[in-house]
């Protein structure tokens, strides 16, 4: 099917489970929560704004307390939570277990999914797995080449546990592209599920507070402290995502952008459903309609707060990854739960869990799902 057909779709929902893609009101909660700045890597393409090495880690007790609410609301509201944990790389923080484990234990989690880098220990990951469903691990290429056939090695191992969905996200890095295709092709003979990533590179001329090294992020620390580094990402989530294609032109050279449209179908498993006006759906993953410019959903009528949360590193919580609409409280405190949907006001959608949020271009388009 042609982009311009795939460009008229009037409706999109979540593929990634049979309650999210099938009804018109799944009765789940998707939660995305940036568990803690910290981070053992210092990636040129991450920002000031998604990691560092000395952020405190948030209070056992308040994500406790959140989990607490959260099942607390699914009960009175007769819904399910599925939880995906993010950062920073969640397992630098000292309890991550006892999250996973005292959140595994509540009656109204459905799925508990986590992103990491793979750089800890493998015995780590499989005491975790055991209150996962799901684990994305990203392959990122700012680092040795035996470190990363290591955790090839390490993600080959974990893929052969049938009780959890991986995945793979490969972060196809200027100049690493013989690296970038030697792994892929390990991950395919093993029949492992991935995804190759075109980096969105930050404007590093405009956005100021953008820092690689950790030592110079210390110097935006005092501003961070007075809230208003939070404040700048989110404004930042408001303009200028128009101009990411314009950098990945930039960032990549043709024979990798020609290297993109190649492997563009590799491996990509489906999570979004197209609903079109004449009743047909298309099967397609998130990273197609962002490659292809398609990823447009402005004054679309989007339920990010009905079927997802975001919440921040300081634990401010928000209706999605976009952060758009009033702050709904943080996970210390009681939290504001939205009971409308949200008209989307941006011009780009770009974070996968936001674009995999329903969302309708008219409220007419509702009777498109089935009941």
């Amino acid at each position: 099917m042609s982009d311009d057909n795939l460009s008229g779709h009037v409706a999109i929902s979540s593929n990634e489970s049979e309650l999210h893609a099938s009804l018109k009101d799944p009765k789940l909660i998707n939660v995305t929560w940036f568990i803690g700045k910290r981070c053992n890597f210092d990636c040129s393409y991450c920002s000031s704004t998604t990691h560092d090495n000395f952020s405190p880690h948030i209070k056992l007790a308040d994500a406790l307390n959140f989990i607490n609410n959260l099942d607390r609301h699914c009960s009175s509201a007769k819904k399910k939570f599925k939880l995906n944990y993010t950062g920073g790389e969640p397992f630098v923080h000292p309890h991550i277990i006892k999250i996973l484990e005292h959140c595994s234990k509540k009656k109204n989690m459905y799925q508990q999914g986590l992103v990491t880098n793979g750089s800890l220990p493998l015995d780590v990951y499989q005491k975790a797995i055991k209150f996962l469903n799901n684990i994305t691990i990203s392959v990122h290429f700012e680092q040795t080449v035996t470190n990363i056939e290591k955790l090839i090695e390490k993600i080959i191992i974990l893929n052969e546990n049938k009780n959890i969905f991986l995945n793979v996200n490969v972060m196809a890095l200027p100049g690493k592209f013989d690296q970038v295709e030697r792994v892929i092709q390990k991950l395919s003979s093993n029949s492992v599920k991935f995804i190759l990533k075109k980096i969105d590179p930050p404007n590093k001329e405009k956005l100021s507070y953008f820092y690689k090294g950790n030592t110079l992020k210390k110097d935006i620390q005092i501003i961070d402290n007075q809230s208003n580094l939070l404040d700048i990402k989110r404004k930042n989530k408001e303009f200028e995502r128009k101009l990411i294609m314009e950098r990945q032109n930039q960032y990549y050279n043709q024979q990798e952008l020609v290297f993109f449209e190649k492997h563009l179908h590799d491996n990509e498993w489906p999570n979004l459903k197209l609903h079109f006006d004449a009743k047909k759906k298309i099967l397609i993953n998130s990273e197609k309609l962002k490659k292809n410019n398609l990823n447009k959903w402005k004054n679309w009528i989007c339920f990010i707060g009905i079927e997802s949360l975001y919440i921040e590193y300081d634990g401010s919580i928000y209706r999605g990854l976009c952060m758009q609409g009033d702050k709904l409280g943080n996970i210390s405190d009681e939290i504001n739960w939205p009971t409308e949907p949200y008209v989307c006001d941006l011009d780009y959608c770009v974070c996968a869990a936001d674009m995999c949020t329903k969302k309708v271009k008219n409220k007419k388009y509702l009777n498109i799902f089935n009941e």
